[in-house]
Order: C-alpha cells, then sequence, then structure tokens
C-alpha cells in the first residue's frame, strides 16, 4: 500500500521523548536542529521540545537529525538494510519513497531498486553507512518525485546525502551516492528488480534452511539496533550507535578527520585546561554518556574522560561546566569512531567542602574549608549570585535578544 503523508493517523509514527531534549538539560541551550529541519513546521522549542501531532507528517527526519535522541519512530532503515542483504545487492542499488510513481526502468542499471514505505527523509546517513558495510558501491537516491510531493522533502533528504557523502569519503574513491534528480524522456534502460523494504527477498537457500545463515546476514546483525539494551537517562542516538557499527565493519580509516560539524551531525573532541574542579556537573549532564568521572575518595585524586566517538556536539558539558574549563577541540579522526577509546581530558586532586561535601579544586578551599559557593553564603545570608559562567551565558542572550529584528 502506498504511503501517503497527509494521511490521518500518520503522526502515530513519531514519538517524541522532551525529557531527552538538549533544552530540559541545559537552559543555556540554543538548539534548533529539530525545528529548523521539521519540513511541516511540527515543532517548537518552548522550554523543551514540543510536537504538535495535528501538523506533524511523520517525515522522519527529526528522529536522525536530533543530537540527543529525542525522537522515536519505526527502524525503517533496518528494513532498508535487510533488504539489500537478502537481495545480495553488492553492486549498486536504487532507493525509491512510495510516493514515486510506478517504474521498471531507470536512469542507470543497478543490482535492486527498493521502495520504502516513507518519505526518503526518514533515512538518516547511518542507512547509507550501513548500505556501503554491507558492500553496496553505489546508491542511486531517486529524488524525481519530490517536485510533485507535498512535503517538499528534497533539500533535507539533499543535506542528508552530503552528510553520508562526507563520512563515507575515506573509504570510497569513487562519489557513492548519487542523486537522481530528474529521468530523460522515453527512458528505457535494463529492467529493475523491485523489491519493498518491509518485504524482503527469500533466497533458494534461506528458503530450503531457515537457519542458514552467511557473511551478509553477520554483517546485517552487527548493523541491528537493540533498544533494550538502551535503558535510562543516558543514552546514545539509534543515528550514531548504527553508523559506529556500520565504520566497524569498514576497512580501517588511517589518519582521515572527521567530516566537518554539520547541523544534525557533530564530531567533537572536548578538551578540559587547567582548573576542573571535579565537581561532575559535566558528567551527570552529558546526555550520552560521552564524559566520565573517576574519583578516588581515599587519596582523593580524579580523572576526568572524553569517549569522541558518542559525543554528538551537543554543547551541555560546555554550558555548564562553572570554571569554563572545558572547550571544543576539533573533530576527532575517523578511527576514533572505527575503534572507540576513552580520553583523558583532566586529572588532579580535589578537597571537599566542610559544609556542602562538594569536590572543589585542591587547595581552593577558604581558610574555614568552605567552597566559594558556601563563603559567600555565609556572609551574604540574603544575597544571590550566578556562577561566572552561566552569568556570561545569560548576558549573551539577553544581547542577542534585544537585537532588532
Amino acid at each position: 500500500m502506498a504511503f501517503d503523508p497527509l494521511a490521518p493517523g500518520a503522526t502515530a509514527g513519531v514519538r517524541v521523548r522532551a525529557e531527552r531534549c538538549v533544552h530540559a538539560l541545559d537552559a543555556f541551550a540554543q538548539c534548533r536542529i529539530c525545528a529548523d529541519e521539521c519540513l511541516a513546521n511540527a515543532l517548537r522549542i518552548d522550554e523543551t521540545v514540543v510536537l504538535d501531532p495535528v501538523h506533524c507528517t511523520a517525515c522522519g527526519a527529526c528522529v536522525h537529525a536530533c543530537p540527543v535522541g529525542a525522537f522515536e519512530a519505526r527502524d525503517v532503515t533496518h528494513d532498508v538494510l535487510r533488504c539489500a542483504s537478502r537481495a545480495g545487492s553488492e553492486g549498486a542499488i536504487a532507493l525509491l519513497c512510495a510516493h514515486h510513481p510506478p517504474t521498471e526502468h531507470g536512469a542507470q542499471p543497478v543490482d535492486a531498486a527498493i521502495v520504502i514505505g516513507e518519505c526518503l527523509a526518514a533515512l538518516g546517513p547511518s542507512a547509507y553507512a550501513g548500505l556501503a558495510a554491507l558492500g553496496v558501491t553505489r546508491i542511486d537516491v531517486y529524488l524525481d518525485a519530490c517536485a510533485d510531493c507535498p512535503l517538499g522533502a528534497r533539500a533535507s533528504i539533499e543535506r542528508t546525502l552530503d552528510k553520508a557523502r562526507g563520512v563515507l569519503r575515506p573509504w570510497v574513491e569513487a562519489e557513492p551516492i548519487v542523486a537522481i534528480t530528474g529521468l530523460a524522456d522515453g527512458t528505457t534502460g535494463p529492467r529493475w528488480t523491485v523489491y519493498f523494504a518491509d518485504q524482503p527477498p527469500i533466497s533458494r537457500r534461506r528458503l530450503l534452511n531457515p537457519f542458514a545463515a552467511n557473511d551478509a546476514d553477520d554483517r546485517l546483525d552487527a548493523l541491528a539496533i537493540d533498544p533494550a539494551a538502551l535503558p535510562g537517562p543516558k543514552r546514545v542516538p539509534n543515528e550514531r550507535l548504527r553508523l559506529l557499527h556500520a565504520l566497524a565493519l569498514l576497512p580501517p580509516a588511517g589518519q582521515a578527520l572527521c567530516p566537518a560539524p554539520q547541523a544534525g551531525q557533530v564530531f567533537m573532541r572536548v578538551g578540559a585546561e587547567d582548573g576542573c574542579t571535579a565537581c561532575g556537573a559535566c558528567e551527570k549532564a552529558c546526555p550520552t554518556g560521552a564524559l566520565g568521572l573517576e574519583i578516588d575518595d581515599h587519596t582523593r585524586a580524579f580523572r576526568l574522560t572524553h569517549l569522541a566517538a558518542i559525543c554528538t556536539g551537543c554543547e551541555v558539558c560546555l554550558h555548564l561546566c562553572d570554571p569554563g574549563v572545558l572547550y571544543s577541540r576539533g573533530v576527532p579522526f575517523t578511527g576514533a569512531l572505527q575503534t572507540p577509546a576513552e580520553e583523558a581530558i583532566a586529572t588532579g586532586r580535589f578537597d571537599r567542602c566542610k559544609r556542602c561535601k562538594a569536590r572543589v579544586a585542591e587547595g581552593t578551599l577558604t581558610p574555614e574549608g568552605l567552597c566559594e559557593v558556601c563563603a559567600f553564603r555565609r556572609a551574604n545570608p540574603f544575597g544571590s549570585q550566578l556562577p561566572p559562567r552561566a552569568r556570561s551565558l545569560l548576558e549573551r542572550q539577553q544581547r542577542t535578544a534585544s537585537r532588532p529584528g
């Protein structure tokens, strides 16, 4: 059955988990990626993300664009990867949405054409990286039907294709992803073998032996995402998890750098200057668990670590660091995504405030053994003050809000 993006009830496919939104974690967050990406203007930021179910068309663009995984939907990517794996397509494939008019021919020959039951905007960069990991050497993405589609998703899809090309560049010499925006009149190329993504073919070998497995099955299993393995408030978005799984199946990339940050796809290394107090605010607030804090109360030593592979650049840690010692160190090498390893970004010793027991950098307590906050409260029982970092961010927001236009 063809997918109608404007049919009543289409919004049932997208769910929002507002408590995961970066705005729910950081009052100074400026992220608007989902709202800017939304094709139907169904998302707005009001302290946290709010979804308007009346206008949502369930295109799925927000699901893979969100850096903290605040949106959930049916895993269309898994359907595409499974279909490609079962079709034995280790050459070229074509991707079409269900809105595309039926056709038996394309702009150039492919081993298989896969029709997904939703908008192509639902596929994130990890879908194309997953196809490359399965051995697909060329992916033709047919956008010629976008001109007549009420969603108007072509620009969003092309942004995703640019992100996927950037990620795959260290592994491929020729352009692996081709956007087909129009067909020449009278196109009569080789016939396609067309499959629907949610109805993958069954090989004769698998039909005779349902338990038969091959290398393609193993690679497909390696690309799978298990939602049950991601409980609790800290979770790596499915888009990043599948991308890491896909890159791990490709040959080592050497010293290639990750692509430059784009909205909805950021690879970032976080560093720390001298002055870390081991307060733990960054580690507690990090939504993906990219930051870790090791504390030894016996020796009063600490070690702050960062795992670039699962850092999605939400910048919550940068905003919440009171001493302002955290900063972005630029993009990591692609090897950090293929073989993730923690990096120690700050080490030192700490003391504890006698009053509130909070950790502070060694040697920064007052002679009475108080931290800066407790010392201020003792001197000013009815006063209040913002930490320097928060005050700076608040002033910046106020200046931005006061600008004309």
